[in-house]
């Protein structure tokens, strides 16, 4: 009997490590995020092929049927959907009749991608700064926060509530803080976020 415990307890911990090491879930993850900048980087090839016949760029850039019928069709087979939301990408032209450049923004899900900080989201991009990856014209970057907006915490309730910008400079390295927290976050909607699950850049 004690030889089958300490059998599947050496079990029990070489699944766990393996699980570790391998982690299924973040695969899965960085699976999904490189199928959205495979999509974002083809979306701008045929929006530098339309521009090159248009002078302009395309006033919208939808993936339901309607979206597909307009301008990018004949340069794109089909205008990509978020693989998980199935919903079109963030598209921010310039604001003219004849836009002279866009930004098309997603979220990554595996935060830790070191492309996010290479294209300069790592505090967040675009309207309200809640996107952290995207691609652009060549005419223009992405717009990105300089440093962190809304500082949050998490705190009693596991809840992630709003704080003093105060409460730490490096969101990495939390010592110092005037609130009791493991970690501190740089959150575009604090109100809205869970400790459990940070929706955080």
């Amino acid at each position: 009997m004690i030889e089958v415990l300490i059998v599947v307890v050496v079990i029990g911990i070489l699944a766990v490590i393996l699980l570790g090491y391998f982690n299924p879930l973040e695969k899965r993850d960085r699976a999904v995020d490189s199928r959205r900048k495979s999509d974002l980087d083809r979306l701008a090839i045929a929006m530098e092929d339309y521009y090159s016949d248009y002078g302009c760029y395309p006033d919208e850039l939808l993936c339901t049927p309607a979206g597909e019928a307009a301008a990018l069709k004949p340069y794109l087979g089909t205008i990509p959907c978020d693989p998980a939301t199935k919903e079109s990408y963030d598209y921010e032209p310039e604001d003219t009749d004849c836009p002279q450049y866009y930004r098309i923004y997603t979220n990554l899900k595996w935060e830790d991608d070191p492309q996010i900080a290479e294209v300069g989201c790592q505090y967040g991009c675009g309207t309200n700064y809640v996107y952290n990856y995207g691609v652009s014209s060549p005419n223009v970057s992405l717009e990105g926060a300089s440093s962190c907006i809304n500082w949050c915490a998490c705190q009693l309730g596991n809840v992630c509530n709003d704080v003093d910008n105060s409460c730490c400079d490096d969101p990495d390295n939390p010592e110092g803080c005037d609130i009791t927290s493991p970690r501190c976050y740089c959150c575009p909607e604090p109100a809205k976020v869970w400790c459990g699950d940070p929706e955080c850049l």
